[in-house]
């Protein structure tokens, strides 16, 4: 698409968007739906810098009470500057790494890369004592799902025992739990690969009865008990367990990885789905978590350029839901007792974008998280404020 026609569309998306957000606080309109002048120009107003829409509150409609240093009440809990060069001359592509907001959420620390080329990652066996870590391998090719084009070598367990992955695989190295190097013996095509650690309070150590158990394939569907758990096949079949959410377009990759599916004691309950090519408000119910953390990172789609990023996503944070607008590869972190939409509005412009999720707190299972864990708004024996 010429860049003179892609930005006529965004501009068109950005006049529609601004409809919406008046009609959500209360504008008055005109017969037959029609925005009057003095509307349509303080939507054009509010449509205007990323600055500006973040300082905007959507029930409110007027701009947000800044902090000193021009700072925003809740913008402490959204990373946007994750995007780094990786420690491995073998990995050319940029990376994202996180390590915690500046609200002071803590609960994970993540690196993702592109991997392109054969490597051995790390020049000895490890052992972390403290913390629970996590290796995610899964094709470069969004559309492809279930092409990995690639052999992995990685060894776990005091034994050692060497573990050939061939397909999209999860591992769980549970803390004190020797591992080997991670060997990208062959790259056919290019691969994403993920390590992400739960901090020591989250992190709950496990002995597996075999060193297979510590490895899942994801190609494979997966037997569990719940009826509102996932499928494992990559093609967009998620089940949603938040009933109140609208359906969302999952395109290709899609990775429900909540723990208990797979007999781990771990608390936490990712997902990945490659969403995206239509606008559309997810919705959903106000809400926080009293014990428990989320983590949202969002990343474009092609794994050698995910700066790549052609998405606007709002989302809206705190009781009085302030509205942050995200228009880069950023991290969202939501903390105990902070509350959020359940779901965010997304301006795909022409290409898809990755969403990653955690749930991290004391379930590994997100049914039983939010049945007994989740506080909504609305609620009438809330007592209000934060916890």
């Amino acid at each position: 698409m010429a860049k003179n026609e892609k930005d006529t569309q965004k501009e068109k998306g950005k006049l529609s968007v601004s409809r919406r957000d008046f009609l959500v606080t209360g504008g008055a309109m005109i017969a037959g739906g029609a925005l009057s002048a003095s509307s349509i120009a303080a939507a054009a107003q509010r449509s205007g810098s990323p600055e500006s829409r973040a300082r905007e509150s959507v029930v409110g409609g007027g701009p947000e009470t800044l902090r000193p240093g021009g700072r925003t009440k809740y913008g402490k809990y959204v990373s946007r500057e994750i995007i780094g060069e990786s420690k491995y001359p073998q990995i050319t592509a940029p990376i994202a790494k996180y390590d915690g907001c500046r609200g002071g959420g803590n609960a994970l620390t993540l690196e993702w890369s592109c991997i392109t080329k054969p490597f051995v990652m790390d020049d000895e066996p490890e052992i972390d004592n403290e913390r629970d870590q996590f290796l995610l391998f899964y094709p470069g090719d969004f559309e492809k799902p279930n092409e990995f084009g690639a052999e992995v070598e990685f060894s776990i367990g005091e034994k050692g025992k060497k573990q050939i992955i061939t397909t999209p695989t999860y591992v769980y190295i549970p803390k004190g739990t020797r591992h080997g190097l991670v060997n990208f013996k062959t790259i056919r095509k290019p691969i994403g690969f993920m390590s992400y650690y739960l901090s020591p309070e989250y992190s709950t150590g496990w002995v597996a009865p075999d060193e297979s158990k510590y490895v899942v394939d994801l190609s494979k569907p997966v037997k569990h008990s719940s009826a509102s758990g996932p499928t494992q096949e990559g093609q967009g079949s998620w089940s949603n367990p938040m009933g109140n959410l609208q359906p969302v377009p999952v395109i290709g990759i899609n990775y429900t990885l909540w723990s208990s599916y797979f007999g781990w004691p771990a608390k936490v309950n990712p997902t990945l789905n490659t969403l995206g090519y239509r606008e559309y408000d997810q919705g959903g119910q106000i809400y926080t978590y009293k014990e428990s953390q989320q983590i949202y990172m969002y990343l474009g789609s092609n794994p050698l350029d995910i700066e790549d990023f052609d998405v606007e996503i709002d989302i809206r944070l705190g009781e009085a839901q302030e509205r942050y607008t995200i228009e880069t590869c950023a991290v969202n972190h939501i903390v105990p007792g902070l509350f959020h939409l359940g779901g965010d509005v997304r301006r795909v412009w022409g290409k898809p974008f990755m969403k990653f999720m955690w749930l991290i707190g004391p379930y590994s299972n997100y049914d039983e998280a939010a049945s007994k864990d989740k506080v909504i708004f609305s609620d009438p024996s809330r007592k209000g404020g934060m916890f």
